[in-house]
């Protein structure tokens, strides 16, 4: 296996190893469902080449795999990314990781057509009343997609602030800051008197495109490190 920017490359070991491991962990979990595994790749922050293993798993009544906003989904990518990385004896710590991305049913598509929905509405939230608004806490990978999609506009910012688990973006009107808004005592530097906004806020929004998707109701909290963004 050789290095491609920060991670591994991907080649045939570490697909055939990942497939095994996903089916084993299926079949522990008693779910029947069809999984296909390829590579895939991405341009990272300093336009470097990125690879990362693409696993789409497909079925029917499989949606508790996805969970409640897709909770159960970014668990088990999260465990099986740490099971695989282990499995082909890399030391994580030493910046040897194997990138592992999973999909359940399409629902990542679902999901980024939803949050990009979720951002446009602040931004008019945001322009009617020139006031900054945030968005409830996501994965690391969401607020990615907030922040990539709201720089399409020049009449708003986007900042991110918080740790672990509650790391959430707020969105600004285009000549306000994080740095104003931590002079007015609510920024991430000081304990803010207003919570972020929580997913049910935005729910019709969120919900609308999952109807078909089997939810569970998961409020247990996500662990693990993420990238900030």
């Amino acid at each position: 296996m050789k290095k491609t920017g920060g991670s591994i490359k991907i080649d045939k070991k570490v697909l055939k190893e990942a497939d095994a491991l996903m089916k084993e962990l299926l079949d522990k979990l008693e779910i029947s469902a069809d999984v296909s595994v390829s590579s895939g790749s991405y341009s990272n922050a300093e336009s470097e080449e990125e690879e990362f293993v693409d696993v789409v798993i497909e079925g029917e009544d499989i949606g508790v795999l996805i969970g409640y906003l897709g909770r159960n989904l970014r668990a088990l990518q999260k465990i099986s990314g740490l099971l695989l990385n282990h499995r082909l004896g890399l030391d994580m710590e030493k910046g040897d990781f194997v990138r592992f991305v999973i999909d359940v049913s399409g629902y990542r598509e679902k999901r980024q057509t939803s949050l990009y929905r979720m951002a446009d509405k602040v931004r008019d939230e945001v322009l009617a009343s020139g006031e900054s608004v945030e968005l409830p806490p996501m994965s690391s990978y969401e607020r990615h997609m907030i922040h990539t999609h709201l720089a399409e506009y020049d009449d708003v910012t986007t900042e991110s602030f918080g740790d672990g688990g509650r790391r959430y973006v707020r969105v600004f009107p285009v000549g306000e800051s994080g740095e104003k808004f931590e002079e007015k005592g609510d920024g991430p530097s000081q304990k803010s008197e207003k919570e972020p906004a929580k997913d049910d806020e935005f729910g019709d929004i969120l919900d609308d495109d999952l109807t078909d998707m089997d939810k569970v109701d998961d409020d247990k909290p996500e662990t693990g490190n993420e990238k900030d963004e």
